[in-house]
């Protein structure tokens, strides 16, 4: 154990030291290897430190040794065991790709105002007047006639319906006038229109060298061409077999009529 020495007290006199001097003592247990030294006492005692100024102090008594004890040795605990081994990971499954933006809804410009207009179509003409120059023969060795007409006709698409009055004169002495209806059936339409037709109608017969008389009704049929010039004017040429027969004595007689007709529609 290491001595604790006691303090040294320095006095000074007149700005002189003073030293303080002790014997060393030696432990019990400490060996003495300086045996064979002549004088073992101190210097001071010895005279080294000596002189006017100086006051020697003797410190007698033991020296306070102080001793420290080691500490009880405790058991250290012993480890704790180790922790279990971790279960391994699942094996990374790759992110499913995320899916694309759901694109926009598409967008519609509202359409612009329409404004409509109603065009009325041109009123198709339906009353046509027109005249007719014809030339009919009666029999084989019958006399001939030339005729002019007035026609008034009313459109039906696709018919035509004609109401007519008309005069024919025969060579000599004999005039017939007509009154007569004939119904016009087209079979193509276009500017060159085909037709069939159909008639009937009465027949006054007067004979001025004898002044007879003769009513007669009569039934025609027949074909023909029309040339549509527009919508007003039209052309027609046809051809009729007439079928007469009088009202008094049931004589009857034929003939065949060319006709050429103009016609102007409103």
């Amino acid at each position: 154990m290491v001595k604790l020495v006691a303090a040294v007290l320095m006095v000074g006199l007149c700005g002189g030291p003073a030293f303080a001097c002790r014997e060393n003592e030696k432990s019990e247990d400490e060996d003495d290897d300086d045996d064979d030294d002549d004088d073992d006492s101190p210097r001071c005692e010895r005279g080294e430190w000596s002189g006017p100024d100086v006051m020697h102090i003797r410190i007698h008594g033991p020296i306070l040794t102080t001793r420290v004890r080691e500490a009880p040795r405790v058991a250290m605990p012993p480890p704790p065991p180790p922790p279990p081994p971790r279960a391994p990971l699942p094996p990374r499954v790759a992110a499913a790709p995320m899916p694309p933006p759901t694109p926009p809804p598409p967008s519609y410009e509202a359409p612009a105002a329409t404004t409509v207009y109603t065009v009325s179509q041109p009123r198709e003409p339906h009353i046509g007047v027109g005249v007719r120059a014809s030339a009919l023969k009666i029999g084989r060795n019958g006399p001939d006639a030339a005729g002019v007409g007035a026609l008034l006709r009313f459109r039906t698409r696709p018919i035509e319906l004609e109401l007519e009055v008309g005069r024919d004169e025969y060579q000599g002495d004999r005039s017939d006038t007509r009154l007569g209806a004939t119904l016009y059936v087209p079979l193509v339409t276009g500017r060159w229109i085909p037709f069939l037709l159909v008639g009937t109608g009465v027949n006054f017969s007067y004979t001025g060298v004898t002044g007879d008389e003769v009513h007669q009704g009569f039934l025609a049929g027949g074909a023909g061409l029309g040339f549509q010039i527009n919508e007003r004017f039209a052309l027609n040429l046809d051809g009729r077999y007439l079928l007469r027969e009088t009202f008094e004595g049931g004589e009857r007689d034929q003939a065949v009529e060319l006709r050429l007709t103009g016609m102007v529609y409103f």
